[in-house]
């Protein structure tokens, strides 16, 4: 996938952004490509309901769906780190219906 990049520092950050999530296994896509270039989407799936992360690689930028934005590479694989915590914790789960 090319990512946004107007400047050389864009590149930069796109690479470590990369670099940092492939451990991950996101699969990262543009949800408007030809209006938003420079924003990127993952989907975590929790079985019956997903968590949607937000990315601006570029400014190494993240928000998950819900939450307050955050900034730097540190900040975004923590981020991706809870979710994909809450992720398997809800899908260990088991609802009983009365």
């Amino acid at each position: 996938m090319e990512l946004y990049a107007t400047e050389d520092w864009h590149c930069e950050n796109n690479d470590a952004f990369l670099r940092a999530v492939a451990p991950f296994g996101l699969k990262l896509f543009k949800p408007n490509p030809e209006r938003a270039p420079w924003h990127v989407q993952a989907v975590i799936d929790l079985g019956a309901e997903s968590v949607l992360l937000n990315f601006w690689p570029h400014k190494l930028k993240a928000q998950r769906d819900g939450c307050h934005s955050v900034v730097g590479i540190d900040a975004i694989l923590k981020m991706i780190a809870e979710a994909v915590s809450d992720a398997e914790r809800l899908q260990d789960f088991s609802l009983i219906e009365d």
